[in-house]
C-alpha cells in the first residue's frame, strides 16, 4: 500500500477470515481424526467376528485331526478376493486357507507374497489367536 493506513472495516474482515480459516481447519483435522478412530475400531469389530466365524468352522476332535467345514464366507470366496485367512495348529502345520488365496500362502509371522493383489497405501490386518484354553 502506498503509507495509507487500512482502514478498520478492511482490518475486522481480513482478522475475521483467518479466524474463520483457523478454525475450519482445527475442526477438519479433529473430525478426521475421530471418523478414522471409529472407522478402525469398526474394521476391527468386523475382522474379529470374521475370525470367530471362521474359528467356529473348526470341528474339534479328541481323536484324529480336526477338520475344517468351510461355510459361506463372502469376503473370502476367490472372485471377490477382499480378504484372506489360513487356519493354521498350534503345531505348524495348515488346516485351512481360504479359496482367494489361490496357490498364494500367508506367513505366519503376518509377511505375504500377495502385496500386488492389496490396494496400494494399505498395510494387511492380522488377527491370530490360539485354540489353546
Amino acid at each position: 500500500m502506498s503509507g495509507r493506513p487500512r482502514s478498520l472495516h478492511l482490518q475486522l474482515t481480513l482478522a475475521l477470515v483467518a479466524v474463520l480459516g483457523f478454525t475450519l481447519c482445527g475442526f477438519s483435522l479433529v473430525m478426521s481424526a475421530a471418523f478414522q478412530r471409529a472407522l478402525l475400531r469398526q474394521f476391527d469389530a468386523r475382522l474379529a467376528e470374521d475370525a470367530q466365524a471362521i474359528a467356529d468352522m473348526v470341528e474339534e476332535r479328541a481323536q484324529g485331526p480336526w477338520q475344517f467345514e468351510q461355510g459361506p464366507l463372502e469376503d473370502f470366496e476367490s472372485g471377490r478376493a477382499t480378504g484372506y485367512f489360513e487356519v493354521w495348529m498350534d503345531d505348524g502345520s495348515l488346516l485351512a486357507r481360504s479359496p482367494s488365496l489361490a496357490s498364494a500362502e500367508l506367513d505366519r509371522d503376518g509377511t505375504t507374497d500377495l502385496a500386488s493383489r492389496r490396494q496400494a497405501g494399505t498395510p494387511p490386518r492380522r488377527l491370530s489367536s490360539s485354540t489353546s484354553r
